[in-house]
């Protein structure tokens, strides 16, 4: 799979010369990019003795994610999107549906082999869910929360780009059981880093 990768990057490069990458004619260009990552958070961790005695917890604090992008490009440089993405462990379920505005630039003609031909900065909200499926932990209660991240992009070809994408976020979510001890919120700051492809219209 590595090779593969970085067979795509080699060709990528003959297929998109400096004089047509995309965006350089400003305007207004779109793009669609699925990505896959993890989503981890240390205050995921949960445990609470509830009024009725209950003792719950759950530790899974890395969740594999997936989700899709929607956005296009304003004037060569500032981008805008929105997303959906969910994460899952055995037990555990987070989504997070939002929007991001922010700012790519381009490497100049002839940089050095290896260095990202664009780098982008991105910050915005989105609104997220967090459920335990284990019978009779409880619900959380739905939460909007921060994201602001950094996507280093190879292109392929003008259409298709390979991003490493690093995000930093902050949502807490409310138990919605009464508790006598212990957690009373699960989540708090956390990350979520992934490749995403992107594909360019």
């Amino acid at each position: 799979m590595g090779i593969a990768f970085l067979l795509l990057l080699t060709v990528g490069e003959g297929d998109a010369p400096p004089q047509m990458r995309y965006g350089d004619g400003g305007g207004t260009e779109f793009f669609v990019r699925p990505r896959a990552g993890v989503w981890s958070c240390s205050g995921f961790e949960f445990e609470a003795i509830r009024t009725d005695g209950t003792f719950v917890h759950v530790n899974e604090t890395t969740l594999y994610a997936g989700g899709l992008d929607l956005g296009f490009e304003i004037a060569g440089h500032y981008i805008v999107f929105a997303g959906y993405d969910i994460g899952l462990t055995d037990s555990v379920t987070a989504d997070a549906i939002g929007a991001a505005v922010g700012y790519r630039d381009r490497a100049a003609p002839g940089a050095s082999p290896g260095i990202p031909d664009e780098v982008a900065i991105y910050a915005g909200g989105f609104w997220g869910r967090f459920e335990v499926r284990k019978a009779g932990f409880g619900g959380f209660d739905d939460a909007f929360g921060f994201r602001a991240g950094m996507m280093f992009t190879w292109m392929a070809s003008r259409s298709v780009a390979v991003s490493l994408i690093g995000e930093y976020r902050l949502v807490e979510f409310e138990y919605q059981e009464p508790v006598l001890t212990d957690d009373k919120k699960v989540g708090g700051s956390g990350g979520w880093a992934g490749l995403g492809v992107e594909f360019r219209l």
